[in-house]
C-alpha cells in the first residue's frame, strides 16, 4: 500500500481516493505514466501500441474516475496537473509491484518445474543420499532432488519410462 499526503492510497490494481473506492485497470495506470513521461498523447500511444484517441479517451476516463484532471492539454503541449504529479510516483509502484508479483509467480512455477531425478538400482551407503541431497540443496537452493529406486534389469535407469 502507498499513500500520499493529498488522501489517496494506490495498491495493485485499485485506486482508492478519500471518501470513494473505484476499480482500475491495470492498464490505466500503464496508459497514464505512458502519457506522463513522453508529455505527448501521441508518443504515449506510439510506446504502448494503441491508438491515440484509444489512449485519450482512457485517460478522460481515468480523469472522470479518480475526478480530478490529470493533464494540463494545451495545443501543442502536455504537462501533468498537481493532481497528475502526485499520482505518478503512486502509479509507477502499481506497476512495479505487479511486475515483482509477475516475476514471483514464475520463480514460483520454475522452482516447482525444477526437480533433478537420479535412479538408482542398488541402495546408496549409509548417509549417503542424505548427504548428496544437502550438498545439492546448498548449490541449488530452488530446486528438487528426488531419489528413484529402479530395477535392475532397466539398463536406462527409468529414463525410458520418465521416472529417472
Amino acid at each position: 500500500m502507498v499513500r500520499s499526503r493529498g488522501g489517496s492510497t494506490a495498491v495493485a490494481g485499485v485506486l482508492l481516493l478519500t471518501g470513494c473506492a473505484t476499480d482500475v485497470h491495470l492498464r490505466d495506470p500503464r496508459y497514464f505514466v505512458a502519457v506522463a513521461e513522453e508529455l505527448s498523447f501521441q508518443r504515449g500511444a506510439d510506446a504502448l501500441f494503441v491508438s491515440q484517441s484509444l489512449l485519450s479517451k482512457q485517460i478522460r476516463q481515468l480523469e472522470s474516475e479518480v475526478r480530478a484532471q490529470l493533464f494540463d492539454r494545451q495545443r501543442r503541449t502536455v504537462s501533468l496537473t498537481v493532481a497528475g504529479h502526485a499520482l505518478l510516483p503512486h502509479a509507477r509502484e502499481v506497476l512495479a509491484r505487479w511486475d515483482r508479483a509477475q516475476r514471483s509467480v514464475g520463480d514460483a512455477v520454475a522452482s516447482e518445474q525444477a526437480v533433478l531425478t537420479v535412479g538408482l538400482s542398488t541402495s546408496a551407503g549409509r548417509g549417503l543420499l542424505q548427504q548428496a541431497r544437502e550438498r545439492f540443496e546448498e548449490r541449488r537452493p530452488r530446486w528438487r532432488l528426488e531419489f528413484r529406486q529402479v530395477d535392475w534389469e532397466d539398463a536406462a535407469a527409468g529414463c525410458g519410462e520418465g521416472i529417472a
